[in-house]
């Protein structure tokens, strides 16, 4: 039995070197029978169809304390697996590996291991309504693709997923005590209709890859911010960021796609929609509505702005970058500018907006709609409706 194990960290830069290790065990236990005892350690599947009772409580004299290979159907609704440090040297050990490919595994609690599921093999698994609890690293940590993980929780951890095409829904991240409650590093995942909250960091943060889609998840009460994307061509469609403490969405890739997003209150002196750099990214009927900074505070080349609505911010529009496009945005009840391009952008083209009762606060350098260029330098202004401009080449 190989004894490799993890000590509790407090870095976030995990990587796969502790699971590789588990390989091993594939091929050296014993495969546990649907009517034999379960004990820590054992291996079931492949092939079977059980129901698994009784409570495991397991150390560190196995790497985990239970592993389903697939193809497998378990449901593990009478059966809790815990993990404890019995001889106190700092290790615990996994919690449940599936490996092979087409597990299906369900209703299961997993608490206190290392990593509460670790989803291997070749993938194509079904996790469905397992919960981990007190994960000393992560609650579920995706390393195969093509899996489906709905319905399930991780308390005090999260959910990380480095591989592509896998399905996330309904999943639940909450009091993740590091890093985001679903981080995603790998290409084409789906995630919708989750929810992180009470968590330290971001809900979601898509980290690398290509053509992930998160649609209508939930961040709310997180301690800093709600989606984080540092990758490309992500699309997020109808997600919602609610009383987050500094941040609704960061943005710091190319050819990402936002449409139909809200963000509500923020307390922290944080940004609705922040845009970091990246080229090419267009953000549509989207809504921010009560921080304490701006609303869209966008620095990047060939962005797109088109039917956004910015109320009671402190600026509703903050504009850099070269070669942005703004149309038919709206701009109400903000503390100070409505929708201002600064002194750094270039070439931007703002058409049909509307801009009414910004300037709440009275300042004197503050308006509905503002240029710091020049007589608006190589800035154009068309057909806008507003009530005040700081120069007469607005239109």
């Amino acid at each position: 039995m190989s004894t490799t194990q993890q000590k509790k960290t407090t870095t976030t830069g995990l990587t796969l070197k502790h699971t590789l290790a588990t390989a091993g065990l594939m091929l050296g236990l014993t495969l546990a029978s649907p009517a034999a005892a379960v004990q820590c350690g054992d291996v079931i599947g492949p092939n079977v169809t059980v129901s698994l009772h009784g409570t495991l409580t397991c150390d560190d004299a196995t790497t985990a304390a239970l592993t389903i290979v697939g193809p497998a159907d378990v449901d593990l609704s009478d059966l809790d697996i815990a993990c404890h440090d019995a001889n106190q040297n700092g290790y615990v050990p996994l919690g449940l590996i599936i490996g092979g490919q087409g597990a299906k595994v369900r209703n299961g609690v997993v608490n206190g291991c290392y990593h509460g599921v670790l989803v291997w093999g070749q993938g194509q698994h079904l996790i469905k309504r397992m919960t981990t609890l007190f994960s000393r690293a992560l609650g579920f940590y995706v390393a195969s693709s093509r899996n489906t993980l709905s319905q399930n929780r991780a308390a005090d951890s999260g959910f990380w997923v480095g591989t592509d095409t896998n399905k996330l829904s309904e999943n639940v991240a909450e009091y993740c005590h590091w890093g985001a409650g679903f981080q995603i590093e790998g290409n084409k995942n789906q995630l919708d209709r989750n929810v992180a909250r009470y968590g330290g960091w971001f809900g979601f943060s898509i980290y690398a890859g290509e053509g992930n889609r998160l649609i209508a998840n939930l961040v709310t009460d997180n301690g800093w911010g709600g989606f984080e994307i540092k990758a490309n061509k992500t699309t997020l469609r109808q997600n919602q960021a609610l009383r987050n403490g500094y941040t609704g969405f960061e943005i710091a890739g190319n050819k990402n796609q936002l449409d139909g997003n809200v963000v509500r209150y923020i307390p922290g002196n944080g940004d609705g929609f922040a845009l970091y750099g990246g080229d090419d990214n267009r953000l549509t009927a989207n809504l921010v509505t009560d921080t304490d900074s701006t609303g869209f505070w966008l620095l990047g080349n060939r962005t797109t702005l088109r039917q956004n609505q910015a109320l009671g911010n402190d600026d509703g529009f903050i504009l850099y970058g070269d070669d942005l496009t703004v149309t038919k945005n709206q701009a109400y009840d903000n503390r100070e500018s409505g929708i201002r391009v600064s002194s750094s952008a270039n070439n931007a083209v703002l058409t049909n907006n509307v801009a009414f009762n910004n300037n709440t606060e009275n300042n004197d350098h503050d308006f509905d709609l503002s240029d710091s260029a020049l007589n608006c330098g190589t800035h154009t202004w068309q057909n806008n409706t507003f009530g005040t401009a700081n120069q007469p080449c607005i239109q």
